[in-house]
């Protein structure tokens, strides 16, 4: 978490934030008051814009995969003292074998039961009160709903199209920032959103069954954001704001071009 007097972002892990964080210190026209990497907040911090950046779960996971094949990480070490550090052969097969195991429902590593990794660590972040605001809703809309009441993000960054998505929260919130014509020209200047390698490996080369479990352990993002299973084409959809279309701060749970069926 990246804090500023007038600014909140909700950073999480392979979303884009180490680019976000310095765009946000070169132009946010307020001063930064606190910087705690992975810690949520444990309320909205009132008269505060928060932002919170996002991935397609597959390339997520590809990314934090990758990261592991540099002998990077937490999750790397974990697995290594699990003996499955021949996973992280840097090929589709080690990528199968390794997803495989981190989207398992009984994996220690891949989050809350009822989600998996990259759907938790987004909980933590925009839901102050995770897990216990959701103890007893099973139902995938009565989870959504209560997301709904009590999120504190305003504005979702996707990674995907993370430039163009930070020159509209500067045009749109034009108060918080400064130089805006410099911000705009910073952000055309650099298209590295993420350089991580990812190894020539194709996500839609993995068995249906692996794609399917990410899609089954990730529905909170599939069905909030608008992404689809596949991969090719996301760059195409684009953000959008999804937040605020109701009560200021809130999230429109309504439907999403693009979006999967809801359960």
């Amino acid at each position: 978490m990246l804090e500023f007097e007038t600014l909140v972002y909700l950073g999480v892990q392979k979303t884009g934030s180490r680019f976000i964080k310095r765009f946000l210190r070169r132009f946010v026209a307020f001063p930064e008051v606190a910087n705690s990497n992975g810690m949520p907040r444990a309320q909205r911090k009132e008269g505060a814009l928060h932002v919170i950046s996002v991935r397609h779960p597959m390339s997520q996971y590809l990314s934090l995969y990758s990261y592991g094949c540099e002998g990077r990480g937490w999750l790397r070490e974990r697995m290594n003292s699990l003996g499955h550090a021949d996973m992280y052969s840097g090929d589709i097969d080690g990528f199968a074998r390794w997803l495989e195991l981190v989207v398992a429902p009984e994996a220690a590593f891949s989050g809350d039961k009822g989600f998996g990794f990259h759907s938790t660590r987004f909980l933590l972040m925009a839901l102050p009160g995770y897990p216990q605001h959701l103890r007893g809703a099973e139902l995938h809309d009565a989870i959504k709903t209560i997301f709904s009441a009590r999120a504190i993000t305003d504005v979702v960054l996707k990674q995907e199209t993370l430039n163009g998505d930070l020159s509209r929260l500067v045009g749109e919130h034009s108060g918080l920032f400064r130089d805006h014509e410099g911000a705009i020209a910073y952000l055309a200047a650099d298209d590295r959103i993420n350089v991580s390698p990812k190894r020539g490996i194709d996500p839609e080369n993995l068995p249906m069954e692996i794609r399917s479990a990410v899609r089954s352990r990730e529905w909170l993002l599939f069905d909030l954001l608008g992404y689809q299973q596949d991969l090719r084409g996301q760059r195409r959809i684009g953000a959008r704001r999804i937040f605020g279309a109701g009560a200021p701060g809130k999230m429109d749970l309504g439907p999403i071009a693009g979006a999967p069926p809801r359960s």
